[in-house]
């Protein structure tokens, strides 16, 4: 078997150093991805927030109306909107 030159190693070391440092690139490169990602969907859900408000479409406010609503009315809470559960009336 012939002696182990410089030359016998190189390639392999190359080839070791190439696999570390692209590793390294994919690895921060999705990290990077994933916080921007990150914050793109947290602006996006601040401007759909914004543009609900903007238009009169929040959701969560008039589901919070209509249960105060239903409780200053007595309604049930779980009855669809417009119906109204009422007490049995006395017979006389």
């Amino acid at each position: 078997m012939p002696p182990l030159g410089v030359r016998d190693l190189t390639m392999p070391a190359a080839a070791f150093t190439m696999v570390f440092v692209l590793g390294s690139f994919i690895y921060s490169s999705i990290g990077s991805a994933k916080e921007i990602a990150a914050n793109q969907k947290a602006k996006n859900y601040e401007r759909a927030l914004e543009q609900r408000k903007h238009l009169g479409m929040d959701v969560w406010d008039q589901k919070a109306e209509r249960e105060r609503l239903r409780k200053e009315k007595g309604w049930a809470s779980n009855a669809p909107p417009g119906t109204q559960t009422r007490p049995a009336e006395e017979e006389v």
